[in-house]
């Protein structure tokens, strides 16, 4: 149906909730593929498939998929060979990861966050509309504090997150030390419960530039996070400058 690629030079597919293992498997192999670089893949999965979705997708990162965008929750999937130019719709940066209403339970979250652990190559993770228990939660923490890859941008809307779950991210973060944004709006979450954040944010951590609970923080916390925002600005328009 599509996905036998050959020596096709791109492919644009609808991805739906209901594929069968044998199709995730499928989409596992074209990932794990040496010549193969994705940009960006949107998935849509029910709790029925979810877990293939999980397994499949997990196994190609593990293997050393080149990973530039990666996103779960979309309608449409792009996966281009051989070429060094991303194509992006203007929704979504250069390495992304969505998953919004895929129905991931909590050893999906494992399996995803362990290989996203060892894939050099992904740089942000975006989990939307997918309740995550203090278990999954868990998982995530234990990712932010392992991770070896280029994870940078972190986002978690909409996940009906549990004052117990943003503590253990909270303690996760105090010993990371690639994530430049943490975003976890939409989860009704308190300001009281947002202080063990914040505060491991400002005493802690020295990557993080950009904290969104969908509130605004105390003025010493924004102005430090503005502070850091420049000073990545700087940096990176020095390296800009380097490589030109």
């Amino acid at each position: 149906d599509g996905l036998a690629i050959g020596t096709l030079s791109s492919l644009t597919k609808e991805v739906t909730a209901g594929w069968s293992e044998e199709a995730w498997a499928l989409l596992g192999d074209i990932l794990s593929l040496p010549d193969t670089k994705v940009y960006e893949l949107r998935c849509a999965s029910q709790a029925a498939d979810s877990g293939f979705m999980a397994k499949h997708v997990a196994r190609a990162l593990e293997g050393g998929a080149r990973v530039e965008a990666l996103t779960f929750g979309g309608r449409m999937f792009r996966v281009d060979h051989g070429t060094d130019t991303p194509e992006s719709d203007g929704r979504m940066r250069s390495g992304a990861y969505l998953l919004a209403g895929c129905g991931l339970t909590d050893d999906g979250i494992k399996a995803i966050t362990v290989a996203c652990s060892e894939n050099t190559t992904l740089k942000d993770l975006w989990i939307g509309k997918t309740p995550i228990s203090v278990t999954g939660a868990k998982y995530i923490a234990d990712m932010l504090r392992g991770s070896s890859g280029a994870l940078k941008d972190l986002r978690l809307q909409s996940c009906s997150l549990s004052p117990d779950a943003v503590a253990l991210l909270a303690d996760a973060i105090k010993s990371n030390t690639t994530l430049e944004k943490l975003e976890l709006y939409d989860n009704d979450i308190k300001k009281e419960d947002a202080i063990p954040m914040w505060q491991a944010v400002l005493d802690t951590n020295d990557t993080i530039d950009t904290l969104d609970f969908g509130f605004e923080w105390p003025k010493a916390m924004d102005a430090e996070l503005f502070r850091r925002q420049l000073a990545r600005q700087a940096r990176d328009d020095a390296a800009s400058s380097a490589g030109s």
